[in-house]
């Protein structure tokens, strides 16, 4: 009797390391089918280091965290010709944030509003008001090209603080548009004086990116859940990484007030 049990004890353990679920998706990019269920992967999928999948595009991947280290890592295949690769995970690498404090210069200002610039909410950024003063008229503004239309957009403020707002921003016409059918954005600054009008471009590589809030909410409830014992240092990091591997690169501060209003 004590044999039996022993020996059901011993499977039962056998199965559970087999069977460990030591990753779980948070966000995926493309058709990567799993070999053990013949499924996609989506967001919340569970598996284990030793799964195989198929990637049905080059580009396809996932960002997985561990569940254990609560370490981030990329899911990627070298091909589709394969069929069936074992899970090939790579250290995540995006964890480098822009700086949250004030902006000095004109080139603090070109670095960082460079690219694909991730804002959630309402973005405040301090500028100095020495170098870029803001009033009725100095100020800064986007021009970018909506369906072949040039659109000028002012951008608010308050005192030596410039606000980024999407509602305002990604507006025409009284009506809300959509990030992906704007182009050749760019951030200027504008100077009025004696009557004579001057335009400094300050970027033109100037991209900001407003994630859907409620999937975010969802692809971080993975992280936090997966870290409920760190410091909380560690998970705002690890937030600010996520986010900028994913959709851009962050403003701690900007994600840091967004991350505590929702979790």
């Amino acid at each position: 009797m004590k044999k039996s049990i022993l020996l059901f004890v011993i499977i039962l353990l056998t199965n559970i390391t087999i069977t460990a679920q030591d990753y779980k998706v948070i966000h995926v990019k493309g058709d990567i089918e799993v070999e053990s269920t013949h499924k996609n992967l989506v967001r919340g999928t569970a598996f284990s280091d030793k799964e195989k999948f198929q990637y049905k595009t080059n580009d396809a991947r996932a960002v997985v965290i561990n569940t254990k280290q609560g370490k981030r890592y990329i899911l990627k295949g070298k091909t589709t010709a394969a069929n069936y690769n074992k899970a090939n995970l790579t250290p995540s690498a995006g964890n480098i944030s822009s700086r949250a404090g004030g902006l000095n210069n004109r080139l603090d200002l070109k670095n960082h509003f460079d690219g694909k610039y991730v804002i959630l909410g309402e973005l405040r950024v301090v500028i100095n008001s020495v170098a870029f003063p803001m009033s009725k008229d100095q100020f800064f503004f986007i021009r970018y090209v909506y369906k072949g239309e040039t659109i000028n957009k002012q951008l608010d403020y308050v005192g030596d603080t410039l606000i980024i707002n999407k509602d305002s921003l990604l507006q025409v016409d009284g009506k809300p548009i959509l990030n992906e059918d704007i182009t050749e954005m760019e951030l200027i600054y504008y100077t009025k004086k004696n009557d004579k009008i001057s335009l400094s471009p300050i970027s033109s590589t100037f991209y900001p990116v407003f994630p859907d809030e409620k999937t975010l909410k969802s692809e971080l409830a993975i992280i936090v859940e997966t870290m409920s014992d760190a410091k909380k240092e560690d998970i705002e990091y690890a937030i600010n990484g996520y986010i900028s591997e994913v959709y851009g690169k962050t403003n701690k501060e900007n994600v840091n007030n967004w991350f505590y209003q929702n979790f």
